[in-house]
C-alpha cells in the first residue's frame, strides 16, 4: 500500500518523482512538488507525506496508481522524494520541480507521461 511505503517520507516542502518498472526497464513517469511558501514564509498545509498520499484525478493515490500499473503492464513503481527547503537549503520545490522537467523536457522532447502540463 501506498501509505505503507510512504511512512518514512516527512511532511517537509520537496518534490518527488515517480518511476514505473517492468524488470526490463525503469522511466520516469510523473514528476510533483509539494509545498508552496506563502508570503508570510510558511508552506501550505500538503507537504511531501500529504502529496503523496492525496487524490489524482479525483481518485486516491493508490488506486490512481494501482491502475495505471496494470493498464500500463508495468510490475512495480517506485517513488524518489528530496526535501528542498529546510534549515541549511532554501530551494523552493516549484524551481526544483521546473528544472527537474526541463531537464526531462530537453532529453525527451516531451513531458514525463502523467504530467499533463507544465
Amino acid at each position: 500500500m501506498l501509505k505503507d511505503v510512504s511512512i518514512g517520507v516527512p511532511n517537509s516542502p520537496g518534490v518527488y518523482l515517480i518511476y514505473v518498472n517492468n524488470e526490463k526497464e525503469k522511466h520516469l513517469v510523473y514528476a510533483g512538488m509539494s509545498g508552496s511558501l506563502e508570503n508570510d514564509g510558511k508552506f501550505k498545509s500538503q507537504l511531501l507525506n500529504g502529496r503523496l498520499n492525496n487524490k489524482q484525478k479525483g481518485v486516491k493515490r493508490q488506486v490512481f496508481f494501482s491502475d495505471k500499473l496494470i493498464e500500463e503492464k508495468y510490475k512495480y513503481l517506485e517513488i524518489k522524494w528530496l526535501v528542498t527547503f529546510y534549515e541549511n537549503n532554501k530551494d523552493f520545490p516549484g524551481f526544483v520541480e521546473g528544472q527537474m522537467i526541463q531537464a526531462f523536457y530537453t532529453s525527451k522532447k516531451c513531458l514525463p507521461k502523467w504530467n499533463k502540463s507544465f
